[in-house]
């Protein structure tokens, strides 16, 4: 059986998700969704990536991710994942499963489709009844204007990025 191998491509913008080991909820710790985007911060300043959505869920996260010429995006999943797991694995095991999925945004229409689905993961998932309720996500950036727990990136036009 051959391996998948990922298309190395930059300039691209993408929707991530990263999964925990055996889906334990490793995010149920707040002080461990803090270490999770304080990690995503540091190297989004070292490597110039630029997050426009994300939602941490007790057992994965989701990421709307741009990716400059510099870097690419199993390079950084590499390099936050380990530090991630570093930090917050007692054991200095790796709290992640095994790759990651990656979806290239194609259009403003996809932007808005999987934007809106990071939105809404915490009501799929239970952990909320309202929108504005769950704080571990850009929805409350983007419709209450609250960067208090992770700044995004500013998005001004989806077209030139394509």
């Amino acid at each position: 059986m051959t391996k998948n191998r990922r298309i190395i491509t930059h300039n691209r913008i993408f929707f991530v998700t990263w999964t925990c080991k055996n889906r334990y909820s490793f995010f149920n710790d707040e002080n461990n969704k803090k270490i999770v985007l304080e990690t995503i911060n540091f190297y989004r300043e070292k490597y110039k990536f630029k997050i426009y959505g994300y939602v941490i869920i007790p057992d994965h996260l989701h990421l709307i991710m741009y990716i400059p010429t510099s870097i690419n995006i199993s390079k950084i999943t590499q390099v936050v994942k380990q530090y991630i797991s570093r930090k917050i694995s007692n054991k200095k095991e790796s709290v992640w499963q095994k790759g990651f999925y990656d979806h290239i945004i194609r259009d403003d229409i996809d932007f808005k489709i999987r934007l809106d689905y990071i939105h809404k993961n915490p009501l799929k998932h239970g952990l909320a009844k309202k929108l504005e309720e769950y704080k571990w996500s850009s929805y409350l950036n983007y419709y209450l204007n609250d960067n208090s727990i992770f700044k995004i990136d500013c998005i001004e036009n989806l077209i030139s990025l394509y």
